[in-house]
């Protein structure tokens, strides 16, 4: 009898577990899905990437921009990248809680982080991100990446320079917006308590 009740106790603290955790829910899948790299799930990598963008708009907003224009989204994204790069931004007050709940279910893509790396959790070598660096629209900057991952060398601090002077680009090669989100902003959240961050 005591085993029974203990299987019953054990199966119902099972399903209240399993009915309590939230499920993921999508906000920005009708948001055209540009980006075509294998390596991890397509929705959910565009899903942060808007995320992403919208964070860092809605943070670095300047009251002149209108919510939703360019102008906000390039405002923000022109202010996060130099020290976002640099790995100083203030990501518990920038992040949403969508973004925390998109970075949970980053870090189970078994192809995009690398806790060992030398410089970033980012997996440089990675077939998702080398894809989105050899598909960089401006030919130099692809270069630039290409030849860095191949003598792995992708250190964010050093390209947060060449980044920030060349923050225009951005609005028009999602690869490069990716690319960013993932280095300046998912990667450096990894070893971040995240717990009080609030919509």
């Amino acid at each position: 009898m005591k085993r029974i009740n203990t299987l019953f106790l054990l199966c119902t603290l099972f399903a209240i577990t399993i009915s309590c955790k939230k499920e993921f829910k999508y906000k920005y899948q009708d948001k055209p899905q540009l980006i075509e790299c294998p390596g991890v799930d397509k929705a959910l990598i565009h899903e942060a990437l808007y995320s992403f963008q919208e964070d860092i708009a809605n943070y670095y907003a300047d009251g002149d921009a209108r919510p939703g224009s360019n102008r906000f989204y390039i405002n923000g994204l022109a202010q996060f990248v130099y020290i976002g790069m640099m790995g100083e931004a203030d990501y518990v007050n920038i992040a949403s809680e969508h973004t925390v709940a998109v970075l949970e279910l980053l870090e189970k893509e078994p192809d995009l982080f690398d806790r060992a790396g030398q410089y970033s959790n980012l997996h440089h070598s990675g077939e998702f991100v080398s894809c989105l660096f050899e598909n960089f629209y401006d030919e130099d900057l692809q270069k630039q990446f290409v030849t860095f991952n191949k003598a792995n060398y992708v250190n964010p601090k050093q390209l947060a320079g060449p980044l920030r002077s060349q923050v225009h680009k951005v609005f028009t090669d999602q690869h490069l917006a990716m690319y960013i989100s993932l280095e300046a902003f998912y990667q450096k959240m990894l070893d971040i308590d995240l717990s009080d961050v609030s919509d």
